[in-house]
């Protein structure tokens, strides 16, 4: 399973051997031609749009039509055509990764250094990253630290989803049903209508249903694994005048599933106390309550463009809503009943932001291009949450409830502004700046067993309720054509991800910023007439006073004493390593994909939290401190890479056949910073075989996901206890569809 690339070239041939007919006629020799050349992707790196091959900087855009071809869903299955991504989920958060820099904290507070937005609309809390795909245009993945034009904690690297945009023109749109295993129903519908020469309105919506759970348990009957889902999207388009162009959108998504709240002990890992132990991977004790956790976003965004002719303006408006409500085991898998509670947790959580961006442009095709703008932010997240366990769940003699509430409400400001200027003949440098403002308040309220123990954000309490950052950030590169579709730049930025309070145990003081550093080299080309784009980075990222957790422990302030994960600073680590995306055309066959090879360590990490496994009968972890200086990050793979193929068949009259095959490859990662549980390596398999009707209006499409049925966790915690939650095993399902 390690000889990743002769294993992926393998298969790719073998997939392609099995899946041509036996009737297809004989090729002509491509000629050089539009249809023949590797497809020109937009992207909006530099807040502008622009020719991916111009932009310098690593960057992974996957369009519509790829992410369908590779059963790509949601935000997780962005990792089987994102090399060097890792999208792991916590309860109901979600947890990017880019280059070893990501969040392990499953809190609303915690914001990810691998900043989400939807149409340049910054989504602040991590459950609002665990969005479904139905109505992306295209997806772009920035690597390394985004402090410039972006900023907002974007120090490992930006996640931006271009959502469809309606055309003018007349009316088109699309539907589609689909079936498939766990009894899983999908349905999506598009329609794009324009109202005069001036107006036009979209309208998309994305529904699945998985009736049947994928995995087993010890309750009679009982499955877990079941989710639904449902998105959409409308957006208007008015150009009142020429030079004018506003732009009003609704985006909501609602989920409700159980990944994340059913949790079992991994293979080799024991207990604590009477917990019961590894079942096999896709069977769970599951003893709590069947009430899966449930999550709702909101996003609107009102956007204003206007063309002054020396310059352009531009202002984004953007509002977010998120609610989740979780209901879980707590520490040990097994422990809890309905009749008798022992180890379950219940939390809601919510939140509001709020931004404005107001930005003014150089027009287009000016030589000297620049952008300068103010950025505004206000966000309250609240978090209330009650648990009840025994005294066996935590430690001798502690209580047996928990009740806790907090909010924090964040304030910040930005001012950014970079330019490209052409230097030299076919040479530009880029310089950047950004100084970001961020204020942050924490209040709340804790009691355990009915005895209040510790509140923040009164005038009687003496720690500290609030404070604030400020940090420059900036981006410095250049670039060279060397040769018609051949450009090779070097690059360093900074990004700066905002101190933050611990929701989940507020009286952790608040933990400082992290700090990325990036140095990178990189060529970007398209060779042998446009028939492949390779492009290639090597960089370097130190990273300094990264925003850890531990596991749960009891904290203590001027009021009392509570439990809860403490967030801490590590030292310094440092990240390394290379990434190359590559597209071939060959006529009818396309081959994609792309590799990282990462070496992602801690300089500095003397006084670490581990985890030591406590023998029989106790059973369980104990925390103690240790040293990891050299030691692997986690959640950052050694090796991460895909390799896709498509096929057409012209069928003539009959219509044509696409062929499709995807296989990702991740070599395995630890999931804390003691590496003591790690997620093996696996390969990622999907394929599909498409039909379309030759006038274009009819497809049908057979699909599957994990073909392998490989053993991947969703999420592994180390604490008390070990826990895991298993992801989806094979799946596969048929879709039918029409254009109107």
């Amino acid at each position: 399973m390690n000889n990743w690339p002769s294993r992926a070239i393998l298969m790719t041939a073998v997939s392609m051997l099995a899946m041509a007919p036996h009737t297809v006629r004989a090729q002509s020799a491509p000629k050089p031609s539009e249809s023949n050349t590797v497809e020109e992707i937009t992207v909006t790196a530099e807040k502008r749009e622009a020719n991916l091959q111009d932009v310098p900087m690593a960057i992974s855009a996957v369009t519509a039509n790829r992410l369908a071809q590779s059963a790509v869903a949601g935000a997780r299955d962005l990792t089987s055509v994102v090399p060097g991504l890792v999208f792991t989920k916590s309860v109901s958060n979600g947890q990017p990764f880019i280059r070893g820099v990501g969040q392990t904290l499953g809190d609303i507070s915690a914001e990810s250094p691998t900043a989400i937005y939807v149409d340049g609309v910054y989504l602040m809390h991590p459950a609002s990253g665990l969005f479904s795909l139905g109505s992306i245009d295209r997806v772009e993945v920035l690597k390394g630290p985004q402090g410039t034009l972006f900023g907002r904690n974007a120090t490992g690297g930006l996640i931006q989803l271009i959502t469809k945009t309606p055309s003018f023109g007349g009316s088109e749109g699309n539907a589609e049903i689909g079936y498939g295993t766990f009894q899983t129903l999908t349905a999506s519908a598009y329609g794009s209508r324009s109202f005069g020469d001036d107006l036009a309105a979209n309208l998309a919506l994305n529904f699945e249903n998985r009736a049947e759970g994928y995995g087993k348990t010890l309750t009679p009957g009982h499955r877990f694994g079941k989710a639904k889902s449902i998105s959409g999207l409308n957006k208007w388009l008015w150009e009142p005048g020429q030079n004018t162009r506003i732009t009003l959108e609704l985006i909501g998504d609602y989920s409700k599933d159980d990944l994340g709240t059913r949790i079992g002990t991994p293979d080799g890992s024991r207990p604590a106390g009477k917990g019961v132990g590894y079942l096999g991977f896709w069977t769970l004790p599951v003893a709590d309550p069947d009430i899966p956790s449930t999550r709702s976003t909101l996003t609107g965004a009102l956007t204003i463009e206007h063309d002054l002719g020396w310059a352009r303006v531009k202002n984004l408006l953007g509002y977010t809503r998120l609610d989740s409500d979780v209901f879980t085991q707590l520490l040990t898998p097994g422990l809890g009943t309905v009749a008798n509670t022992p180890g379950f947790f219940h939390l809601t959580e919510s939140g509001d932001t709020i931004s404005d961006e107001l930005q003014l442009q150089a027009p287009k095709g000016a030589d000297f291009q620049w952008v300068t703008g103010i950025y505004l932010l206000k966000d309250r997240a609240r978090d209330r949450r009650y648990s009840a366990a025994t005294s066996a769940a935590f430690v001798a003699g502690a209580p047996l409830t928990q009740n806790q509430a907090a909010q924090q409400t964040t304030k910040s400001w930005a001012v950014f502004a970079q330019g490209t200027k052409t230097v030299l003949p076919a040479t530009r440098l880029t310089l950047g700046v950004r100084y970001t403002t961020d204020e942050k308040e924490v209040a709340g309220q804790a009691a355990i067993g009915g005895f209040k123990t510790y509140e923040a954000g009164l005038a009687s309490v003496g720690a500290p309720d609030s404070k604030q950052w400020s940090k420059m950030t900036w981006r410095a590169s250049l670039d060279h054509d060397f040769a018609d579709n051949l450009m090779g730049y070097v690059a360093a930025s900074r990004g700066f991800k905002s101190g933050v309070y611990n929701l989940g145990a507020f009286a952790n003081p608040p933990v400082n910023p992290e700090v990325v550093q990036l140095y990178e080299v990189g060529v970007k080309s398209e060779l042998f007439d446009k028939r492949l784009r390779l492009n290639a980075s090597l960089f370097n990222e130190d990273y300094k006073d990264i925003q850890l957790k531990s596991g749960t422990m009891q904290l203590c302030g001027p009021s009392g004493c509570t439990f809860g994960t403490i967030l801490f600073n590590a030292a310094t680590s440092q990240m390394k390593g290379a990434d190359v995306d590559f597209e071939a055309a060959l006529g009818d066959l396309t081959l994609s994909g792309g590799f990282e090879y990462l070496d992602a360590h801690f300089k500095s990490f003397d006084s670490a939290p581990c985890t030591v496994p406590l023998a029989a009968p106790a059973g369980g972890n104990a925390t103690v401190n240790c040293n990891l200086s050299g030691a692997a990050m986690p959640r950052a793979p050694r090796f991460t890479g895909n390799v896709a193929a498509t096929y057409k068949v012209d069928l003539a009259d009959r219509g044509r056949l696409t062929f499709a095959v995807n296989d990702a490859y991740n070599s395995g990662f630890s999931w804390d910073p003691d590496g003591r549980l790690r997620q093996k390596p696996y390969h990622l398999l999907s394929s599909s075989i498409t039909w379309r009707s030759r006038d274009e209006r009819y497809t049908a499409r057979i699909w599957g996901r994990n073909l392998l049925n490989e053993k991947i966790e969703a999420n592994v915690i180390t604490g008390g206890s070990d826990l895991y939650y298993p992801d989806l095993p094979l799946t596969a399902g048929v879709s039918f569809g029409v254009r109107f």
